[in-house]
Formats: structure tokens, C-alpha cells, sequence
């Protein structure tokens, strides 16, 4: 290229996917300005426009434009747009839906202009420019040729050409009236001056006569005669009314006053009835709302003057009488099939009085009443006010009758402490005795049989100068020492009580300590034998569990263990670390809190295999624009729940590379784009089955920059 003028290259229309384009970078340095690019990473896709079926992501990716959908319109109403930023880049889509799609691209701004705007169900071409930083402009476009957003009517009804419209294409509703031949044959068979009020005279021998009343109203006026019979239509909406005089009594019969609902109609005179303000009856209850009234029955009599029956009249039932003062408070006098009558308070839902057939009284709660007299015995279950009265029937009959109860026992009784704190005992001869008060500090001991007060022994001294094997002694519960002196085989022991144990201090084959011991120093073995002595460069602190080696901190303090394998264990709690080795030159660390392990060989100080685990992540939902971290996972499971364009941060320096695998699913037809790599290999597939398996890597080169490559496989 360098031998050749640019007016002599060879024009060309077309290049291949495999060429390379020569170009002049001033960005660069002077003398590394003569750059080079693939075809292929400068523009993605064919330069000429191209003709492509795609579902909800529409690529404006050919400077040329792009044809999608040419022959079959796409019904999808949510599109996800990718490009690669090159102004005046556009694409158009074949439409055809029943909402108006919706455009997303992250950060990217979406302006429609011209074009005749969306219809519903209408073939359309959908329009796209990109204008870079202004976003992208879009439109909608008729497919139709010279067809515009008030066109002509193509269809009525699925009726095409000349369409004949009947009654059966319009909806007869409140604003949609239409008027039927029916209603046309009743209008000409009107005459256009009846109100439809009509006075019906049966002057004739005519045996019927027919009147057709309006819809909204209307009167029939019947004059004189006897057995006229009135009878409606019969619709469904309608009955038969019948008004016949024949067999009536004579007389008429006249309301007085306006009666009220529910009120029971009481004559007051000959043909004349009114309702009763006091009486009524509202199809359950029979109502007397006057003050003092009676129920009394003919002639005086009381017998049977008030009877309620059951409802069906027959024996074996129950019949109830209610009262209610109209305050909330409502007894029932009931009789039941038993024979029983008894009063129960509704209002508190409890029975207050019963009477069985046989003649016995229930009262419950509490039965206030004056003097009274009552004939016979008197049976009582339970006790009354607390008191079992069988049981002190049973008590009094066997009282002599002459004892009051009221006895002085003080002539009897003898008390022979003379001071707080005294002890009753009895003693060695049977009889009552008393001990006093001891001294502070005194032990109660046994001495002849005879229980005493006794001093304990404080600072003896026992000295095994004769055949004796043992000698007891009994220190104070305060305090108090035992000194042994000389001898060889001396066995201290305790008593051997609940709280006490054994101690044995025998002397034989015992040793010495050496020297000075301090505080938290380990005992070991001295240089005399048979001896011990505190170490000063090994101490144990027991607060803060640590042990310490060495006291002047030089490279000497450590811990050396020799002879064969070694294994060194510290834990915290939360990791772990181990050390092993075979003093053959290898040898490896654990670290159990980080999940590392390293292997050291012949010394070594840098590990030759290091186990890492790595993170993994699961992720149920997505949205249109989905940036993932890569400092945050290695491995990632995602559900797609929305059409996702997933974009990166957090990608590696300058220098660095690295790997990130997913598993992709989309719920039913989601779709998955990666608008910001560099090259995708594989495509996505979304049935809502599929597992997509895709690695990412990510290579930031010095010199090419971040490249994100993405492999999709299933």
C-alpha cells in the first residue's frame, strides 16, 4: 500500500467478511499511526441491506438497512434494540399487532416522528434511524400502497365491496338504537291519537271485551254489573287478576284512618275497619305494644283463657311463650315434650326455673325468699355454704352432748428450754432433756452417750513415736492447720463425707523443687535428680490459653519438633491451620477458614498448587437492562423473567483476562443480547426448556483493549 497513491487503488462496492481495512490513526503515535481492522469488527453484518425473521430484538447493525420480517408480518408488542453507535445505521420490520410495541435499549432515548402512527391490527412497516448521541427515531409506515392513517374503509363486518348493512350488524344498545320491522308494523297499526286510556262500558250482551294497556301505565274502569271477571295477559311478567261478585255478602266495607304496616285491622262499627296502633303482626311475631292491657276470655272464664299450641297443633312438641320489655331483656316460658315447664333467660342464653313432670323444682343462681314453711324432708347433694352437713351429722352424733370443746391443756404441758436456741432431746435414760445454747464456733458432738457442746481442736500436733498406726483429730469448720513431723509413709485422710474426698501425702521415693518458681511458669525437670524446677522460657497463661516460648523474642524463640512425622494444629474457632511434615524435603500448609491449600516442596516458599473455591450464584428474575458484576461471582444460574440485555462492570485492567460462566433459561420466549461484547459465537434459544450454556471471556490486551467474546451452546 505504501508503493501506491490512494487514486490508484481499485474502487470497489463490495468486500468480503475476511478482508482488512487499511487506515491512518493521527490519534496515534507519529512513526505507529498506520493501523489495520477486520471487516467484520468494524461494521457487524452485511454492508448491503439484508432480509432476516427475527422475534422481539431488532439489530440496526447495517449502515445499508436492514429488511426484517419481509414476508411475514411479527406480532411481537415488547422489542429489545442492539447497535453498534454508527450514525445513520437503520432498520424497518414488517408489523402487525394489537398493541403498540414498546422500544427499549439501555440509556438510549426513543423519539417517534412522521409517519401515519400505529392502528391495531393493521399490516405496517416499523421504521428505525440511529442518530448516536440524539438516540434513535422512529416511525410507523403504511404498507398499503397509497394508504394513510384515514383511508378508505376496507372491510364491515369481514364484508368486502359493495356492503349491504341489516339490523344484524349494528348492536341494539343504548347508544346504538336501531327500529325493526316488527316495531314498524305496530307504529302503521296506530292510530296516532290514542293515549291508551280507555273507559270499558258493559252495556251490551258482548260476554267479553280486550284492552291493551300502555307499557308505562294505564286504567280500566269497570261500571256496575255482577261477575265481571278481570284476567290479564298471562305473560311470564304477568298473572290472572279475578274480581267476582257473585256469592259476596252484602254490604260494603271501609278503612277508617291510615293504617300502618304490619298493624292487625279491628272493627270499629258496622262496615268499617282500622288498624290498631297497638297490635300487630309482622308474619313471626305477634305484637301488644299497649300498657295495662288483659287477656281475658269469655264470660269470666279463666279456664283455658290463653292457650299455645305448637306449630303443627299435635302433642309431643314444644311450645314457648316469649316476654320482652323492649330493654333488652327476654325471658321464654316454654313447655317441652317431657311434660317440663321452665323459664330460660334469652338475653343471658342460661335456664333461671324448671318444673318436671313429676312435680320437682330446679332453681339456678341464687333463691331469695322470705319466711317460709316447708313440709317434709329435705334432701341437699353437695355441701351448702361450704359445709358438708352429712359428714357433721355424722360428727355431732357421735359428740357426748356434754363436752364444750373448750379445754385448758396448760396443766399438762411443760416446757423446759429457758433460752432461745435450746435443743430438746431425749437422753440416754428416756426422759426429756434440754441442751443449751453452745459457743460460737462449738461442734455438737457425742460424748458417754450423752449429746454435748464441744471445742474443736485447733493446731495439734501429732507425733508417730509409738505403734499407733493412726491418729484423728477434728479441725474447725473456720479454719485451723494439722502438722506432720518426720516419718516416712504418713497418709493424710479425710473423714469421707458427702463433700469431702481422700488425700494421701505419702513421703516415700518424693523428690525436690529447685530453685525459684514465678507465676504461669511450666515445671520441668531439673538437673538434680528427683527434682523439678520452673522454666523461664516456657510459661502457660490459663486466662488466655496461650502458650509462650522463649522470653527475649530473637529468631531462636520457636517451637522445633525433631524425629520423624510432625503435625502442628492451630484453631481459632472460625479456620484452621496445619502444618505437617516428614523431614524428607516436602511438606504442606492447610488453611481451613479460607479453603487454601498450599504444598511446599524441598522448602520451598512458593506454593505449586493452590485450591481456590470459587463463587457461585442463582438468580430467579431479570430485567431489560441486567449489569452483572465480575467481582462478585464465577459461575452464575440466571432465569430470565423479562427480554434482558446483560452488560458487564467491574471488567478486567489493562493486562489482565478472565473467565465467567452462565447458565441461561428463559421462562417462555425471553430473549438474552449481549450489547456490549465484542463478538458473539451461538445463538440464544429461548422456549422456556433450554438450558443456554455461555462462557464470557474477558481479554483486555494493551493494545487492542477490552475484547468480551461470548460462546452460547445448549
Amino acid at each position: 500500500m505504501a508503493d501506491k497513491k490512494v487514486t490508484q487503488l481499485t474502487q470497489v462496492t463490495t468486500l468480503p467478511d475476511t478482508a482488512k481495512i487499511y487506515a491512518v490513526d493521527l490519534t496515534r503515535a507519529v512513526d505507529d499511526q498506520d493501523v489495520q481492522i477486520d471487516k467484520s469488527d468494524l461494521v457487524s453484518g452485511a454492508v448491503e441491506g439484508d432480509r432476516a425473521t427475527i422475534t422481539n430484538v431488532i439489530p440496526i447493525t447495517n449502515i445499508a438497512g436492514s429488511n426484517y420480517n419481509f414476508n411475514t408480518a411479527n406480532p411481537e408488542t415488547a422489542y429489545t434494540v442492539t447497535r453498534n453507535s454508527i450514525i445513520n445505521q437503520f432498520a424497518q420490520v414488517f408489523i402487525n399487532t394489537l398493541t403498540k410495541p414498546t422500544l427499549t435499549l439501555g440509556g438510549v432515548t426513543f423519539t417517534e416522528v412522521g409517519g401515519i402512527g400505529w392502528t391495531a391490527s393493521t399490516d405496517l412497516y416499523l421504521y428505525l434511524r440511529d442518530l448516536g448521541v440524539d438516540g434513535i427515531h422512529y416511525a410507523f409506515l403504511p404498507k398499503a400502497v397509497g394508504s394513510s392513517g384515514g383511508g378508505a374503509v376496507d372491510s364491515v363486518n369481514t364484508q368486502t365491496g359493495v356492503v349491504v348493512l341489516d339490523t344484524d350488524d349494528i348492536a341494539d344498545t343504548a347508544i346504538n338504537r336501531y327500529t325493526n320491522d316488527t316495531d314498524i308494523t305496530r307504529l302503521a297499526n296506530t292510530s296516532g291519537t290514542n293515549t291508551g286510556d280507555q273507559t270499558l262500558s258493559n252495556t251490551s250482551d258482548a260476554s267479553s271485551h280486550t284492552a291493551t294497556l300502555s307499557a308505562s301505565g294505564g286504567s280500566v274502569k269497570l261500571i256496575e254489573g255482577t261477575g265481571i271477571t278481570l284476567t290479564t295477559a298471562g305473560t311470564a311478567l304477568d298473572g290472572t287478576v279475578t274480581i267476582d261478585s257473585t256469592g259476596g255478602g252484602g254490604g260494603d266495607v271501609t278503612k277508617v284512618g291510615t293504617p300502618l304496616d304490619n298493624q292487625i285491622g279491628v272493627w270499629t262499627g258496622d262496615g268499617t275497619i282500622e288498624g290498631d296502633a297497638t297490635l300487630s303482626y309482622d308474619g313471626q311475631t305477634l305484637r301488644s305494644s299497649g300498657t295495662g292491657g288483659t287477656v281475658a276470655s269469655n264470660a269470666g272464664i279463666v279456664t283455658n283463657w290463653l292457650t299455645v299450641n305448637t306449630a303443627s297443633g299435635t302433642a309431643g312438641g314444644s311450645a314457648s311463650l316469649f316476654l320482652d320489655n323492649n330493654n333488652g331483656q327476654v325471658y321464654e316460658f316454654y313447655g317441652d315434650a317431657g311434660g317440663s315447664f321452665g323459664v330460660w333467660d334469652k338475653t343471658a342464653n342460661a335456664a333461671r326455673m324448671s318444673i318436671t313432670a313429676a312435680g320437682a323444682v330446679n332453681f339456678n343462681g341464687t333463691l331469695t325468699s322470705g319466711a317460709s314453711t316447708v313440709n317434709g324432708a329435705i334432701s341437699v347433694t353437695g355441701t351448702v355454704d361450704g359445709r358438708d352437713i352429712a359428714a357433721d351429722g355424722t360428727r355431732l352424733a357421735n359428740t357426748s352432748g356434754l363436752n364444750t370443746g373448750d379445754q385448758d391443756l396448760s396443766a399438762y404441758l411443760i416446757d423446759p428450754t429457758t433460752t432461745a436456741g435450746d435443743i430438746i432431746w431425749r437422753n440416754a435414760l428416756g426422759n426429756i432433756d434440754r441442751i443449751g445454747v453452745g459457743a460460737e464456733n462449738d461442734l455438737l458432738g457425742i460424748s458417754g452417750g450423752d449429746v454435748k457442746w464441744v471445742n474443736p481442736p485447733v493446731n495439734q500436733t501429732l507425733s508417730n513415736t509409738s505403734d499407733v498406726s493412726s491418729h484423728t483429730t477434728t479441725l474447725s469448720a473456720s479454719g485451723g492447720s494439722l502438722k506432720l513431723i518426720e516419718g516416712t509413709g504418713i497418709t493424710l485422710t479425710t473423714a469421707g463425707t458427702a463433700l469431702d474426698g481422700t488425700v494421701t501425702i505419702d513421703s516415700t521415693g518424693g523428690g525436690t523443687i529447685s530453685g525459684s518458681i514465678t507465676d504461669n511458669q511450666v515445671a520441668i525437670g531439673a538437673t538434680t535428680a528427683d527434682s523439678i524446677e520452673g522454666s523461664a522460657d516456657m510459661t502457660y497463661d490459663s486466662t488466655t490459653k496461650t502458650l509462650t516460648l522463649g522470653t527475649d523474642g530473637t529468631a531462636e524463640d520457636k517451637a522445633i519438633i525433631q524425629a520423624g512425622t510432625f503435625s502442628v494444629s492451630l484453631n481459632d474457632g472460625d479456620g484452621e491451620f496445619v502444618a505437617q511434615g516428614d523431614f524428607r524435603g516436602g511438606g504442606f500448609a492447610t488453611f481451613g477458614g479460607t479453603g487454601t491449600d498450599v504444598l511446599l516442596d524441598n522448602g520451598a516458599t512458593k506454593p505449586i498448587l493452590d485450591f481456590t473455591s470459587e463463587t457461585a450464584i442463582y438468580s430467579a428474575t431479570s430485567t431489560a437492562i441486567t449489569t452483572l458484576d465480575c467481582d462478585t461471582f464465577d459461575s452464575r444460574y440466571q432465569i430470565l423473567t423479562a427480554n434482558t440485555d446483560i452488560q458487564w462492570t467491574n471488567t478486567p485492567a489493562s493486562g489482565e483476562s478472565f473467565v465467567k460462566n452462565l447458565e441461561v433459561v428463559s421462562t417462555a420466549t425471553e430473549s438474552l443480547a449481549f450489547s456490549t461484547a465484542t463478538k458473539i459465537i451461538g445463538s440464544f434459544v429461548s422456549d422456556g426448556t433450554t438450558v443456554n450454556l455461555i462462557t464470557v471471556n474477558f481479554a483486555n490486551y494493551p493494545t487492542l483493549g477490552l475484547r468480551i467474546t461470548v460462546l452460547i451452546t445448549q
